[in-house]
């Protein structure tokens, strides 16, 4: 076979050119054809026996006849086909195809991940969609939803009045869970385990939203006005269900609306000293394959130490009945009524129903000094899409010396809850933007970035001890940061990263307590954003982290190029915007990040503030 030149100019007539071996066997037909085929395969081999001699002006290259044409070496020009991308060889003297790769395609002349996932649905507009094609490169033409259905998510149903500028994580069927908190009473009657969970609903569209509710058995709820009206939040308090220590039960709530709304759980909603919230996911976002992140067990109890008090764990909810569930723990854990305990690296494979919620709550060390216990590094994998959650009872999150003269003191008070629902795997990526939160007074963040995949090699951008060049040989093994800067990572593989708030001890303002927010992948941004805030946390703050000289908006006002305080590489920049209660929407003319997070005594809130979903497009184009 003659593997035309991808020259720009005269493509057309290399392809009418009659190259081909010098025994001019170059013609048309059935045997011709034949010829081709097998040239083909000599090709895709490399055997360099496919062409022994080429007839002029042609030459043989890497085993296929192709047109002598100068070039500089690894030069590229066009794709051959979907995975293939003309490169000049090492001698100059001719382009050849070199493969893109498993797991990418030949787009436009670069090789890179595909548009889209072959054969998967996005939404062309409200009232049509659209599939991508067999090679991801593109979408085939776009159908109208039958008989006036709306499109949402990339399907075609009446369940929801969508609205898909707001995108998939704005939606209209989510669950919520009263996971387990700490049981320590300060100044308020209720401990936060017995303080009733809140959900957070805001409204973004221009018409009223109406919830309805699926209550847990043997825990009724009531909701006296179920309508969210446009453009408004409402909080709504959820029957307390104390999920505790490891167990199986029924006890989470399903909601729905008629309108896609955005969804948030506090646990609690008001201050009480061991607080945190979780974005709340819709439906689809539901996987098939988790990795967890949490905290090693603790205790407050320096002077003399103890067992640990509270305690890491993680929580699996099935969406449809004679769900097979397999979890690996990374610590032992506790049994618990139905469960047994399980020792560390130990699977266990179980049936859950619709709206079970298995929780797996870590083995505390014998005292203070550990070995510490922790879950992170899990694995929860399952037959059907379940949710999972991850946290802790009330974390011990800060260092315990201090490295340079004027850091704060050493001191690890206060344990906070942590909460968050995480993202499965199949919605991780590579790249990672690690932004500092609004400074608390001379305090860390702490970062933990975990392999998706075996065998995942991390880069940091500027170089960050413990991390930079760390190669994390297993699923769930994590790398952690410690850091006063923000920061790029960038891996060879999929990773999971999560960043933790330290404790007001480890801060000049004594304010705020640990907090979990899972980070979002740089390819699942999004160009708008809604956040909520509770109305009674000192300060409360949204970090947005976007392109070079993209245009930002928050609630309508521009971001100045003072505001944007490049880092990394130079290629991003992060800003910071205090929040008062109730809704914000943040915007630019290009994808980027943004997560909130506030501050209280001894108390803190955080989470990411959205994510796109598989079926969204990138606004920035493919």
């Amino acid at each position: 076979m003659l593997l035309r030149t991808p020259a720009r100019a005269f493509l057309l007539a290399l392809a009418l050119a009659p190259f081909g071996c010098a025994d001019g066997s170059g013609g048309g037909g059935a045997a011709a054809d034949a010829d081709a085929a097998g040239a083909d395969a000599a090709a895709d081999a490399g055997d360099a026996a496919g062409c022994d001699a080429c007839a002029p002006p042609a030459v043989c290259l890497e085993g296929s006849c192709v047109a002598a044409e100068a070039c500089s070496p690894g030069a590229t020009a066009l794709c051959l086909d979907s995975t293939h991308l003309m490169t000049c060889d090492a001698s100059g003297q001719g382009y050849v195809p070199r493969s893109c790769g498993a797991a990418k395609i030949c787009f436009q002349g670069t090789c890179r991940e595909p548009i889209c996932v072959p054969g998967s649905w996005v939404c062309e507009n409200l009232a049509s969609r659209k599939q991508c094609n067999a090679s991801g490169s593109g979408f085939l033409a776009p159908e109208t939803c039958p008989g006036g259905s709306a499109c949402s998510s990339g399907e075609c149903g009446q369940s929801c009045d969508a609205d898909i500028k707001f995108g998939s994580y704005v939606g209209c069927a989510f669950w919520t869970v009263d996971l387990d908190n700490s049981t320590e009473i300060y100044d308020s009657p209720r401990s936060p385990r017995d303080t009733p969970v809140a959900l957070v609903v805001s409204n973004p569209g221009d018409k009223d939203a109406t919830l309805a509710f699926e209550w847990a058995p043997g825990y009724p709820g009531t909701v006296a006005d179920p309508v969210v009206p446009a453009g408004s939040v409402r909080v709504i308090e959820m029957p307390p269900m104390n999920l505790q220590g490891t167990s199986v039960a029924r006890k989470a709530i399903r909601f729905t609306s008629s309108r896609p709304v955005l969804a948030y759980q506090f646990n609690p909603w008001a201050t009480r000293y061991s607080n945190d919230a979780s974005l709340l996911l819709p439906e689809p976002f539901a996987g098939n394959d988790y990795v967890i992140t949490t905290w090693a067990d603790g205790t407050n109890e320096l002077i003399q130490p103890t067992a640990a008090t509270q305690r890491g764990y993680f929580a699996v909810l099935a969406l449809r009945d004679e769900t097979q569930v397999t979890v690996t723990v990374a610590t032992a854990t506790e049994a618990g009524p139905g469960v047994a305990a399980l020792a560390k690296g130990a699977s266990s494979t179980f049936a859950l129903q619709r709206g079970e919620v298995a929780t797996f709550e870590a083995t505390p060390p014998a005292n203070f000094f550990g070995p510490s216990t922790d879950l992170t590094g899990s694995r929860v994998q399952s037959d059907k899409p379940v949710v999972v959650f991850a946290g802790h009872e009330a974390a011990l999150v800060g260092i315990v010396t201090p490295e340079f003269p004027g850091d704060p003191p050493p001191d690890l008070c206060c344990a906070d809850h942590l909460e968050e629902q995480l993202l499965p795997i199949a919605f991780l990526g590579k790249d990672y933007l690690a932004v500092k939160s609004h400074s608390r007074g001379g305090e860390r963040d702490f970062w933990r970035i975990q392999a998706a995949a075996p065998g995942v090699t991390v880069t940091t951008v500027p170089a960050q001890p413990g991390a930079n060049g760390v190669t994390l040989s297993a699923i769930g093994d994590y790398a952690q940061v410690e850091s006063k800067e923000s920061f790029e990572i960038h891996a060879t593989g999929p990773v999971q990263v999560s960043q933790f708030l330290v404790g007001q001890a480890q801060t000049f303002q004594v304010t705020g307590d640990p907090s979990l927010i899972l980070a979002i992948p740089i390819e699942r941004f999004r160009a708008s954003y809604l956040v909520a805030t509770p109305p009674d946390f000192a300060q409360s703050w949204v970090s947005i982290v976007a392109p070079k000289g993209a245009a930002v908006t928050f609630d309508g006002a521009p971001l100045t190029a003072n505001d944007l305080v490049p880092f990394g590489s130079g290629d991003w920049a992060y800003a910071y915007r205090e929040l008062g209660p109730g809704l914000h929407r943040i915007e630019a003319d290009r994808d980027f990040g943004a997560s909130a997070y506030g501050y209280a005594t001894a108390t803190s809130y955080g989470y990411p503030a959205g994510v796109r979903g598989l079926a969204e497009l990138p606004t920035n184009g493919p």
